[in-house]
């Protein structure tokens, strides 16, 4: 059963607050704001990635409000990194992360949650799931 109905198109929801994600889609509502460039998302999820990926050093702890900071700053860690990934060619500094990286290339999913069955490709995102 799904007792929560879009306003706006067919879609319903078990849950309400899939519907109220949902309704974000039709309203152009954009709660989540990036601290760093101010950029607006309708989950917080996005938000959280777009950071990850935009603001965030791969190598190091360091945060960058400008996208072009963080490129011209990541080279300094290029000799750090012995071990290169045969598909895009990005570079780690221990074979563990590669080796976890692969599941990008590959789609491996080991992580499953025992209670609705769903796979990941790290404990970590497993348990930001739970």
């Amino acid at each position: 059963e799904r007792p929560y109905q879009c306003r706006f198109c067919p879609s319903a929801f078990t849950q309400s607050n899939n519907l109220e994600r949902h309704l974000r889609s039709h309203t152009g509502k954009t709660p989540f704001k990036c601290d760093l460039c101010g950029k607006h998302f309708t989950r917080s999820l996005n938000m959280r990635q777009h950071k990850k990926k935009i603001h965030d050093s791969q190598f190091c702890f360091k945060s960058f409000i400008i996208s072009g900071d963080i490129k011209s700053h990541e080279p300094i860690h290029a000799s750090d990194m012995p071990f290169e990934c045969r598909f895009c060619k990005k570079q780690f500094k221990w074979i563990g992360s590669l080796s976890r990286h692969y599941r990008v290339h590959t789609n491996e999913r080991p992580f499953e949650c025992h209670i609705c069955s769903k796979r990941f490709t790290s404990s970590s995102d497993l348990k930001k799931h739970t």
